[in-house]
């Protein structure tokens, strides 16, 4: 007679692997498991938790070695830019002006939409030129205490076959950007968070690029008024609920103007609009230039810089 009492053996289940080939020929094996979430695939106003991001996987055979090498092929086209050349004028113009001479004088008369309005980049211009970022004349002996941190949120995974690509984009973006801020600004501490990162991301990032790799959500804690944010497409319920109540000295993210008055804002909670406003208020602002090499890097972004204080 069988023994009622008897436990009923439950075999274990197993999340399906699934193997992808990327353009670059490596071949990865990853659950059905999202494993970035930056970037354009994703439609806006659509929630993300925490939970379902997971360490993206790392292709098969793939070495550090490789990442480097990419890494210095992306910077070399970055560098070599419109978007770029466009951006550091922003930054370095000795007048405080974002195009001048002949050549952007007809590039300003032709702005292309989606490059942002030249009255906003001339304006953030002169808030940096006030600022001492841009006037050889006013250089100081010692750089500036106005930034001293920069934190980088979002970036997704270095060598995920969905992100890779736009991920080395705008690290070296962040990277070229922090280069010349650091001709004025005594930036000593360069932070990123993102729960995709996994340990070939952090070791790279923490060896090649001197960027130390924070647990979601820590990096939250280090934003303050002394702070360069750099939030390329970081998912809005991420940022905005690390945003509550502070005010970094400079921010490159997503627009926020398009979740106040864009349609998106009827999607949005209350709360996530009165951050987003408190984030605008004394703000200056330009949009992120277009770039052609790869359209949709950088797309929907803007710079800001906060000129009111506290």
């Amino acid at each position: 007679m069988p023994h009622s009492s008897r436990k009923k053996v439950v075999k274990p289940t197993y999340q399906k692997r699934v193997q992808l080939d990327d353009a670059d020929g490596w071949t990865h094996m990853t659950t059905s498991r999202r494993s970035q979430h930056h970037g354009t695939d994703k439609p806006h106003g659509t929630v993300q938790h925490r939970d379902k991001f997971v360490p993206a996987e790392v292709p098969v055979g793939f070495r550090l070695g490789f990442l480097e090498k990419e890494y210095a092929r992306y910077n070399d086209i970055w560098t070599g830019s419109e978007c770029w050349k466009r951006l550091r004028d922003i930054f370095l113009s000795p007048s405080g002006k974002p195009f001048e001479g002949d050549e952007h004088d007809d590039q300003q008369k032709q702005t292309k939409q989606g490059e942002g309005n030249s009255q906003d980049a001339e304006l953030i211009a002169n808030n940096l030129a006030e600022l001492s970022l841009n006037s050889e004349a006013e250089r100081p002996v010692q750089p500036s205490d106005r930034i001293t941190s920069c934190v980088c949120l979002g970036l997704g995974s270095l060598v995920d076959p969905v992100s890779r690509k736009t991920s080395l984009y705008q690290l070296v973006a962040l990277q070229s950007i922090l280069e010349i801020l650091r001709t004025r600004y005594a930036i000593t501490k360069v932070y990123a968070q993102d729960p995709v990162f996994n340990h070939m991301d952090i070791e790279f990032l923490k060896n090649s690029c001197n960027i130390t790799v924070l647990p979601d959500p820590e990096a939250f804690a280090k934003i303050d008024s002394s702070t360069f944010l750099y939030a390329p497409h970081c998912e809005r319920t991420f940022l905005l609920p690390g945003l509550k109540g502070k005010k970094p000295a400079l921010s490159i993210s997503n627009t926020m103007e398009t979740l106040v008055n864009g349609p998106i804002s009827t999607s949005l909670a209350d709360e996530e609009i009165d951050i987003a406003k408190a984030f605008l208020e004394g703000q200056s602002a330009t949009r992120f230039p277009d770039f052609e090499p790869q359209p949709g890097t950088f797309n929907d972004m803007s710079v800001y810089l906060q000129t009111e204080a506290d």
